[in-house]
């Protein structure tokens, strides 16, 4: 996924998720931190006037799109999105919403195509440090425009440590022989952290 972001559009540093939980939410996650990048979860129950103020203010260039959004996506993309510069299409998509998207400018591939992208291609890994920005989570605010909050990988480490320190109080003893189900969104902090903490203990993920 790395290798395919890089090929897909090199240099670029702000991906978008526009997605109900999935494996591919979390691979995209994956690829971005190998690559340095920044990721923006656009939060669906927002509306589309958020997801169009949040893809402006954070200046997303790579977008990546579950299906069933796609069209809403084409009738932003002709609003004009002007850093938007490429979609990753969580499944197939429809000839004309392709065409639409396209025809402003915009590059289109699958997940699927952007993986087989990368394995033609390896890139190499420019990994972040501590201080280096995570991710942008925003959030609806008590009024006004969406509010973005900059976490940097120093912030999500410590959350994760912490997450570490506190079930081990417990004496759970949470390990890879235990699954974790994930039914809060993947763009509220609490949820990505639960879910790195879950990878960090080799757990499994069920997304619902």
């Amino acid at each position: 996924v790395a290798s395919g972001l890089v090929k897909l559009l090199p240099q670029s540093k702000v991906i978008g998720v526009w997605s109900v939980n999935c494996v591919e939410w979390m691979l995209t996650i994956r690829g971005a931190e190998r690559n340095n990048a920044v990721i923006v979860p656009m939060y669906d129950s927002l509306g589309s006037s958020a997801i169009e103020y949040i893809t402006r203010h954070s200046e997303i260039e790579i977008a990546v799109v579950q299906k069933e959004k796609m069209a809403q996506l084409a009738d932003l993309c002709e609003k004009n999105l002007p850093t938007l510069r490429g979609v990753v299409s969580i499944g197939e998509v429809d000839s004309a919403i392709r065409k639409r998207i396209e025809n402003c400018g915009v590059k289109m591939i699958t997940f699927d195509a952007l993986m087989d992208l990368g394995k033609a291609n390896p890139a190499e890994s420019t990994p972040p440090a501590p201080e280096d920005v995570c991710c942008i989570m925003y959030t609806s605010g008590t009024s006004g425009t969406p509010k973005g909050v900059v976490l940097h990988h120093r912030a999500i480490v410590s959350g994760i440590a912490g997450a570490h320190d506190m079930i081990a109080q417990t004496k759970l003893g949470i390990s890879c022989n235990d699954s974790m189900l994930s039914y809060m969104p993947l763009a509220h902090v609490f949820d990505r952290l639960l879910e790195e903490f879950a990878l960090s203990v080799g757990a499994r993920i069920g997304w619902c």
